[in-house]
């Protein structure tokens, strides 16, 4: 298992610890990450246009993703 497999485990521990139910997060539309949070079963539902910045200041819309806590990955 990848490092970013095993953070996202113990962040989803952390939480069902702290008894939350849902998850969610954003990252950038058309980013690499957007398959790497599918495939830990995060659902993708839209995206904001205009939303994050790169380090030169252009604006890329972001995608919005969650994940209901005691889902199987």
């Amino acid at each position: 298992r990848g490092l970013g497999r095993q953070l996202m485990d113990e962040v989803e521990q952390v939480a069902v610890k702290h008894k939350r139910g849902l998850l969610h997060l954003d990252t950038e539309a058309g980013s690499v990450a957007e398959a790497f949070y599918s495939a830990l079963a995060y659902t993708r539902v839209g995206e904001l246009p205009g939303y994050c910045a790169t380090p030169d200041g252009r604006l890329h819309p972001t995608a919005i993703y969650f994940k209901t806590l005691g889902q199987p990955t």
